[in-house]
């Protein structure tokens, strides 16, 4: 293979990638479902950018307040292996589930099941909420405002 040259190599083709507007996060936020951790969870990742599988190991120890009350995600991403730290939005403080007593060392998001588990559920969810497209649990990282929302409160207007 490595005499092969790259432009010689087979290449994926790209692909057109779904993502949530607005309007559809909001159907989402004001559709109620049965699965609501799983609700919780995909909500999060929309307001945070956060992978399933990094949101599967966040525990509670990964997020810390300042002095002024801001929420502050530290983590190690399971698929990059980098550190990242990134300020919550309070949209995405929202959706975390509560806390109850749980130790520092507990998952947030405690009984997630897989991704593949995960994304057929969250399809009857999309479906729901009357959105047409294919919504996968990554869909949520593609969010239109994903990144710029961990420094925004643009969504406070959702509620």
């Amino acid at each position: 293979m490595n005499k092969i040259k790259n432009e010689d190599k087979p290449k994926r083709n790209r692909t057109e990638r779904d993502y949530l507007t607005i309007k559809e996060l909001t159907r989402l936020v004001h559709t109620p479902f049965y699965n609501t951790l799983l609700r919780k969870a995909f909500l999060f990742s929309c307001f945070c950018g956060l992978r399933h599988c990094d949101i599967i190991a966040l525990r509670w120890e990964d997020i810390r307040y300042d002095e002024n009350g801001n929420a502050l995600l530290s983590i190690i991403q399971k698929k990059t292996k980098e550190a990242i730290s990134l300020p919550l939005c309070s949209e995405a403080i929202k959706h975390l589930p509560d806390r109850g007593n749980a130790p520092e060392t507990e998952k947030v998001f405690a009984g997630l099941v897989s991704l593949g588990r995960s994304n057929v559920i969250l399809h009857k969810w999309v479906e729901q909420a009357g959105i047409s497209k294919h919504v996968t649990f990554h869909t949520a990282r593609h969010h239109l405002l994903s990144y710029s929302l961990k420094i925004s409160s643009l969504y406070e207007s959702l509620y």
